[in-house]
């Protein structure tokens, strides 16, 4: 994460870079590139903080909406019958979600990455 960050960083200093200036003729300059070019690498930043805010910022996601990959593990909410909201960890196979005993899935989001510094020791 730090990486992108930083990339994100120096692509905003090559735009600030690249302002507008007024010259003492009343003519507009841009430094270091043209209006195409500037407006291209704003949109590429733009884009790049999309992506980034969308996989940095899990949230949950309805049923509704869109339902997981098959079999990838995700964090479901499952509501019982008397309304009482519980978490677990399940996957969605076969048109089922399968999750426990109570599989009434509302919503669902995607597990975390694990931590750096665990090591896969299978």
């Amino acid at each position: 994460m730090k990486d992108r960050l930083l990339n994100l960083a120096h692509r905003l200093d090559v735009i600030s870079q690249a302002i507008p200036i007024r010259t003492p003729n009343g003519t507009v300059e841009i430094s270091g590139g043209s209006w195409d070019n500037l407006l291209k690498e704003v949109v590429m930043v733009s884009i790049c903080l999309r992506k980034f805010a969308e996989t940095e910022a899990p949230r949950w996601i309805s049923v509704e909406e869109r339902l997981p990959e098959t079999d990838d593990h995700v964090l479901c909410c499952t509501r019982t019958k008397k309304g009482t909201a519980n978490v677990v960890i399940g996957y969605y196979m076969d048109g089922d979600w399968r999750c426990g005993m109570n599989s009434n899935v509302t919503h669902w989001m995607p597990l975390p990455e694990t931590p750096e510094e665990v090591q896969d020791n299978g």
